[in-house]
């Protein structure tokens, strides 16, 4: 799961890219709770799936990019680094 954290005025609106394409949100792979955009869970990690993931915060003001977040499927073991994404008005 990445989890990623977006404040502003006006709110911004997130969104998810993995290795600079959008997540397709079809994919029942993936799934974005609907009360928090905000997280982004995987749901049987496969070797595939392997990349680098950002979350989108965009508004009237802009977008900004997160930093890249490695999902790394090694064998049984899944190594997830969890980003955070600070939204500051004005600031780019």
């Amino acid at each position: 799961m990445f989890e990623c954290i977006a404040t502003g005025t006006p709110t911004p609106t997130i969104s998810w890219v993995k290795d600079n394409l959008p997540v397709n949100l079809s994919d029942p792979k993936f799934s974005v709770p609907s009360r928090n955009r905000g997280v982004l869970k995987i749901i049987d990690v496969q070797p595939e799936d392997t990349g680098y993931f950002e979350c989108v915060a965009t508004s009237i003001m802009g977008m900004v990019y997160s930093k890249p977040a490695k999902l790394e499927h090694e064998g049984l073991f899944v190594c997830l680094f969890v980003c955070f994404i600070g939204w500051l008005v004005g600031c780019f």
